[in-house]
């Protein structure tokens, strides 16, 4: 039989050539589809999953090459921040999901690894403390901790009072243990604060608690608090539960009862 002649040789060489280039092309455009397709589709799943109205913003960024993930049906390492996440009628926080993966269809399989960070500034702080506890005040964040100037009554009479409460997530919620109070120099009330022990003033501003699970859904889990002393906020990381896609109540916002 005769050996392959040098110009059959090459005229296979270019052809493969060409079609692995248009191979890699057409790759490339699928590619290119599923970057500007799924994300979007995919905000409009979250929404859909999580009640927002359509007006919501819903950013979602993806990660490694998208057509493998679409062969297994799975996406995997996907980012979705909610600017504006309600947590009240009047309040909206920015919302961070690091999702592990996730399948196309969300109903179909549990989330894997996900995690949930959620903002909560200063003056959210001071809100959430005047209504779920009635303490009115200026709040400091410290590290690891939350400093509150207020005042409180003694004897008929008002002393302003400075504390420093430690915080701590358990249960869904913020918990406020004191850590120093202190009454704040007043020549007005120096004839009261030789009377103000420090055990009154500490039974003025005791151990308070924010409840968090009523501002987001029960699938949640508040598991870690960390404080931005620059920002001036609280930043709440969640982890949510795998089943949270396929079981409605737990996309129902929680309750601290």
């Amino acid at each position: 039989m005769a050996a392959a002649t040098p110009k059959r040789s090459n005229r296979f060489i270019i052809v493969t050539g060409i079609l692995l280039a248009l191979l890699v092309l057409l790759a490339a455009c699928l590619e290119f589809i599923a970057r500007t397709v799924l994300p979007n589709a995919a905000a409009v799943a979250i929404k859909d999953q999580l009640d927002l109205p359509d007006t919501a913003k819903v950013e979602v960024k993806t990660s490694g090459f998208l057509l493998p993930q679409l062969v297994s049906q799975r996406l995997t390492n996907l980012t979705v921040t909610v600017p504006e996440y309600p947590l009240s009628d009047t309040e909206t926080t920015t919302v961070i999901a690091e999702v592990g993966a996730v399948a196309l269809d969300p109903t179909s399989a549990p989330l894997d690894n996900t995690r949930v960070s959620a903002e909560l500034t200063n003056s959210q702080l001071q809100a959430q403390l005047l209504a779920q506890t009635g303490i009115s005040g200026v709040t400091e964040v410290l590290d690891g901790a939350v400093k509150l100037e207020t005042t409180t009554e003694f004897f008929n009479q008002q002393l302003a009072i400075s504390a420093v409460f430690g915080l701590t997530a358990e249960n869904n919620a913020i918990t406020l243990t004191t850590q120093d109070v202190a009454a704040v120099p007043d020549q007005g009330a120096d004839n009261l604060l030789q009377f103000v022990t420090p055990e009154l003033l500490s039974a003025a501003l005791p151990t308070q608690q924010i409840c968090v699970a009523e501002s987001v859904p029960a699938g949640f889990s508040l598991t870690e608090l960390i404080t931005d002393t620059v920002e001036q906020k609280l930043i709440a990381t969640f982890q949510v539960d795998p089943q949270i896609t396929q079981n409605a109540s737990l996309r129902a916002r929680g309750s601290c009862q």
